[in-house]
């Protein structure tokens, strides 16, 4: 039993060391010898062990008989010691194979995001206005906004259209004017036409831009606190509903009670029109 029990000790420390092997450093190649192999080797067969088979052996030669054969035992006894060794070596080895099983393996490595889909409004409008003949479409004008002009509860800003193309266009309608907030979604906006605390309606007139003429209309609107309000990022600005619209950018706050009311500009270097008034201070704006 007790060369059973040191034997079996042996083996399982083997099968200790295999299973963490290769060792970091030499030094730990004997950390999975099991501690009480010194001890049961000390005790047990150095003083337990040895001088039992001396004694027995002493007898033996002292009364002259031989130990008798065991050929045929000694051959099944060490086929079985050969696999219950196989058997305390792979303890071990299976232990160790099934907590690295169990071990989490490494993170997966995350899927890139997908920035969403913005959904800005539409350089034209779905809207369509019948447009009338010579009117200026979107590719010939260019369009700019002002900054904000303030009054107490109340705003205004400014719009300029030139005439950049190479031939007179007419000016006769609203225009069709889009938002985008800060970040490039289309801004829900109701706007009217007509004139405002900080803006005054002439009502829109036909108006004809030369060449490089220029022409300008106003937006105005209540103003309320702006802390958490949407910017605006985005001004598009078509002459009419259904051509080209200009994008602005911008950086003023929506803040607002009501609609968007709009009003009609006056123009710098317009051409007189033969069907207009001899006034043409006027024409429709946001």
């Amino acid at each position: 039993m007790v060369l059973a029990s040191f034997a079996a000790g042996v083996l399982w420390s083997l099968g200790s060391i295999l299973a963490d092997w290769p060792p970091s450093r030499l030094a730990a190649i004997l950390n999975g010898v099991d501690q009480s192999i010194p001890s049961s080797a000390y005790w047990g067969i150095v003083w337990g062990r040895v001088p039992a088979m001396a004694g027995v052996l002493a007898m033996r030669l002292k009364t002259g008989t031989k130990p008798p054969s065991r050929r045929p035992r000694a051959f099944w006894l060490g086929l079985v010691a050969a696999c219950a060794a196989l058997l305390v070596i792979s303890v071990p080895l299976t232990d160790e194979a099934a907590r690295a099983a169990r071990a989490p393996g490494a993170a997966p490595a995350p899927s890139p995001s997908v920035p969403p889909v913005v959904y800005g409004s539409p350089n034209i409008s779905p809207g369509q206005q019948e447009a009338g003949p010579g009117w200026c479409r979107g590719e010939q004008v260019t369009v700019t906004v002002g900054e904000p002009d303030a009054a107490t509860g109340h705003r205004g800003l400014g719009l300029g259209l030139v005439n950049s193309g190479d031939t007179p266009c007419i000016l006769e309608s609203y225009p069709d004017i889009a938002f985008n907030n800060s970040e490039g979604w289309a801004m829900d906006v109701l706007l009217v036409h007509g004139g405002s605390f900080m803006t005054t309606d002439h009502g829109a007139k036909r108006l004809t831009l030369a060449p490089g003429a220029s022409a300008q209309a106003s937006l105005g609107w209540n103003a309320m606190a702006a802390a958490g309000e949407t910017r605006v990022g985005t001004v598009l600005v078509p002459p009419y509903a259904g051509t080209l619209g200009t994008a602005c950018q911008s950086t003023w706050t929506s803040s607002t009670a009501g609609p968007l009311p709009s009003v009609p500009g006056g123009t710098d270097e317009s051409l007189p029109d033969p069907q207009s008034e001899a006034d043409t201070s006027g024409r429709g704006g946001p």
